[in-house]
């Protein structure tokens, strides 16, 4: 899976749903964003299994996936960098996240996108 967005742009929508996660939480996978592509379209998600907060947001995509991110480390990268394209190249396989922006490459490893809690979907949202 390989995507490229705008670092301003992904740290404002993580930002957003960050109020859902959990600083001391039973389960490892909580502390991670679930990042899911498909058509071109991200969605990320983040929740502590009380709270669930979804965002989404139009990437360069050309194949569609999921993986869970580690928040904390996720959010001090970002927060590092200045405004710029950023790529990020998953390895389905080890779920290894590359992440490339400007001069510099970021390695984190990720989770089975697959094991993150389903998050409930609200009929008649408004």
């Amino acid at each position: 899976m390989r995507f490229i967005v705008s670092t301003s742009t992904l740290l404002k929508q993580l930002q957003s749903v960050s109020g859902a996660l959990s600083n001391s939480t039973v389960l490892p996978i909580l502390e991670n964003f679930l990042f899911e592509i498909k058509d071109g379209n991200l969605t990320i998600s983040a929740t502590d299994l009380q709270t669930s907060m979804t965002t989404s947001l139009a990437v360069e995509a050309k194949e569609n996936g999921r993986i869970a991110i580690p928040s904390r480390i996720l959010l001090d990268t970002l927060k590092s960098l200045p405004e710029q394209p950023v790529a990020f190249s998953v390895d389905d396989s080890t779920f290894a996240i590359e992440i490339s922006a400007g001069d510099g490459k970021y390695k984190l490893s990720g989770e089975n996108g697959e094991d993150f809690p389903k998050i409930p979907v609200v009929e008649n949202a408004s």
